[in-house]
């Protein structure tokens, strides 16, 4: 049970990902920047790992 919890969590964590990535890129192209979905991607994963930290930090505050 608790490996189909991982499996979900980290799909989730995924597709969060390629939605956010999705979401960015056609802004990078209207701007012509060049490897704009390297640099979508690699903005997704730093706005996400802003979320999960603030999401940490949420959670664990006295």
């Amino acid at each position: 049970m608790k490996t189909m919890m991982y499996v979900c969590l980290n799909s989730l964590i995924g597709f969060a990902l390629v939605g956010i990535a999705e979401i960015i890129e056609p802004a990078l192209i209207r701007r012509k920047i060049r490897y704009h979905g390297v640099l979508a991607f690699f903005t997704a994963l730093l706005i996400l790992g802003a979320l999960l930290v603030g999401l940490l930090l949420g959670a664990f505050h006295e």
